[in-house]
């Protein structure tokens, strides 16, 4: 379902939060192209059934609704955006404990190694390029959200 919202960490979060199957799982999706953002809702919706995607068009937005919203189980951040790019949200991201422990994937047309290399240093998951195999975007997903719901998957990894 779909709900459109107005609007140096590099090691893993300190302690996941508790995922339930059970309450409803959150992704916000910063992408400021509406056909991406629409396809990325398909996926999700067939892929993560009880999942709520909220979709937000520029990095202000994007700031906004982390800062009155609840705080969104996983983000997919697109690195272009009109007013900001996604490095920016990310550091600014680092600069509060209140983002710390939400995982972030990049989901962007960028192939450039240092966008990716500085992703990396400011806390990013994963890092994909458009365009990709969405199948492959909703695995990174699943692949997070696993962790969350493990506690003993997690600390595997950590």
């Amino acid at each position: 379902m779909r709900r459109e919202v107005a609007g140096g960490r590099s090691e893993l979060p300190r302690r996941p939060r508790r995922y339930s199957p059970s309450k409803q799982t959150t992704i916000l999706v910063v992408e400021d192209n509406p056909g991406d953002a629409q396809l990325i809702e398909a996926v999700f919706a067939t892929g993560l059934s009880y999942t709520q995607v909220d979709v937000v068009f520029r990095g202000e937005e994007a700031r906004e609704y982390l800062l009155q919203q609840d705080p969104p189980t996983l983000i997919t951040l697109d690195l272009f955006l009109p007013d900001t790019n996604g490095l920016e949200i990310l550091e600014w991201m680092n600069g509060d404990d209140r983002f710390a422990d939400i995982p972030v994937i990049i989901f962007t047309s960028s192939s450039d190694p240092a966008h990716a290399k500085r992703a990396y240093s400011l806390g990013a998951r994963r890092y994909l390029q458009k365009p990709a195999n969405f199948g492959r975007l909703v695995a990174a997903v699943k692949k997070e959200l696993e962790c969350w719901m493990d506690p003993k998957l997690y600390s595997s990894i950590a």
